[in-house]
């Protein structure tokens, strides 16, 4: 791709050529926002893209991240993992403990609590912030989707709302405190506490 300033009119705008023979200018309205040869062609796509999106919607950059909690590193630790896997072999799929369908009818998967003993016993404990009185609401089960549309048991299941995690044999797992443990990086944590996502 080839980028050649000029234009029609002061003052000069952008005039890109595409390998394929195609040339379009900027317009006026588009000099002050990114476009896909800048989005291609830069070093760190998401960064870059991310402070377009804020500087277009006259957002400022947050000055710090913030901080890990345990109702917020149970769904970082499962968009984690399956970023790991978009690009793999292996398709894994989540499930809420709670099926809603939209043709009115709702009910608990208890297929799924039964495979993760732990996440059995842990939904039945009193808590305060179960979601409608219903605690199945806070548990994600991830599953390996096999080639022929059949599904493996769960691997593991998250209570995201108080941040453990259950595999089917082993004990329950503080993902907070493991994060804290693993120097603050949700990818330590996913290699540590996640079955390998091929």
């Amino acid at each position: 791709m080839t980028t050649i300033t000029g234009g029609p009119s002061p003052p000069p705008a952008p005039c890109y050529t595409t390998p394929w023979h195609s040339t379009w200018f900027a317009s006026e309205a588009e000099m002050g926002r990114f476009n896909w040869p800048e989005v291609l062609l830069c070093d760190d796509r998401r960064t870059y893209v991310v402070k377009q999106l804020e500087r277009s919607a006259g957002l400022a950059a947050p000055p710090t991240m913030p901080v890990a909690k345990a109702s917020s590193i149970g769904p970082r630790l499962i968009a984690a993992f399956l970023q790991r896997t978009f690009l793999g072999p292996a398709r894994w799929r989540t499930d809420n403990g709670f099926c809603e369908s939209s043709g009115g009818w709702a009910s608990v998967r208890e297929e799924l609590f039964e495979q993760i003993p732990g996440a059995q016993a842990w939904r039945s404990q009193p808590r305060v912030e179960n979601l409608l009185d219903t605690p199945e609401y806070r548990f994600w089960f991830l599953s390996r989707e096999r080639a022929d549309d059949t599904i493996d048991p769960p691997a593991f299941a998250v209570d995201t709302w108080t941040g453990h995690l259950w595999n089917k044999a082993g004990p329950q797992i503080d993902l907070l405190d493991r994060y804290v443990k693993g120097k603050r990086s949700i990818d330590t944590l996913v290699s540590d506490v996640c079955p390998p996502a091929v």
